[in-house]
């Protein structure tokens, strides 16, 4: 991955969060929350926050869905 590169994914809630910052000016209070949130998808998907929850989501959206959970996660907040 490049310095620049963005990564979002979506939270329990279904919000976009970034995992990835790349080389946004975002200041340390505003990445804190995205990390929390995301931490907290994880900590309910029984995972770690990764590219993985990146791609699960995009997977998801091809199906009509909001969120990608792995298999056996809570529900998807449609």
């Amino acid at each position: 991955m490049r310095g620049g590169d963005v990564l979002p994914a979506r939270d329990d809630d279904g919000r976009v969060r970034l995992l990835k910052f790349g080389d946004l000016a975002i200041d340390a209070d505003s990445k804190e929350v995205h990390d929390a949130r995301l931490d907290e998808r994880a900590q309910t998907e029984g995972r770690d926050p990764s590219f993985r929850l990146v791609a699960d989501d995009v997977d998801a959206i091809t199906d009509g869905r909001l969120i990608g959970r792995p298999e056996g996660g809570e529900g998807d907040a449609n």
